[in-house]
This record gives structure tokens, C-alpha cells and sequence, in this order.
């Protein structure tokens, strides 16, 4: 995910490992053992792309959370400047 990319490029190592923890293990195990007691094996292929979706909704909102906290450091650093 590009997302993970973003965090660990502007310094945020943390927020892409919660990113990459929750998409490939707190979420994407969990729906492997259970969507087949919903829906068989369509359940097993399914469980991807919804523990894709959790992910995507995850980094929308902590990138969402980042930027707005962007103008506030711009405008530290030109306090600091002067």
C-alpha cells in the first residue's frame, strides 16, 4: 500500500507498521478462519480483499489525521526561522 510508503518516508515508522500489522495479521488471519463458516471457500478468497478494505479505511483516516497537523509544523518551523 502506498500508504505505508508515505508514513515511513516523511518519518512516521509506527503508523506504517500499524497499517501493515493490521492488514496482513490482526485482520486478515481472524477472516481466513472465519468467513468459511459464512460462505465455504468463497469465504478464504474473500477474507483479502476485505482485510485490504479495513487497511485502506485505517490509512485514509491517519493520513487524513496527518495532514491537517501539516500547516501547524509549516508554521513552526517559520516561527523558528525568524
Amino acid at each position: 500500500m502506498l500508504a505505508t510508503t508515505f508514513f515511513q518516508s516523511i518519518g512516521k515508522p509506527k503508523a506504517s507498521s500499524i497499517i501493515t500489522l493490521i492488514r496482513q495479521v490482526l485482520a486478515l488471519v481472524p477472516f481466513i478462519y472465519i468467513l468459511p463458516f459464512f460462505f465455504g471457500t468463497l469465504g478464504i478468497f474473500c477474507a483479502q480483499p476485505i482485510s485490504d478494505l479495513l487497511a485502506t479505511i485505517l490509512s485514509v483516516i491517519l493520513i487524513q489525521k496527518e495532514f491537517q497537523s501539516f500547516p501547524k509544523l509549516e508554521q513552526e518551523e517559520l516561527e523558528l526561522s525568524v
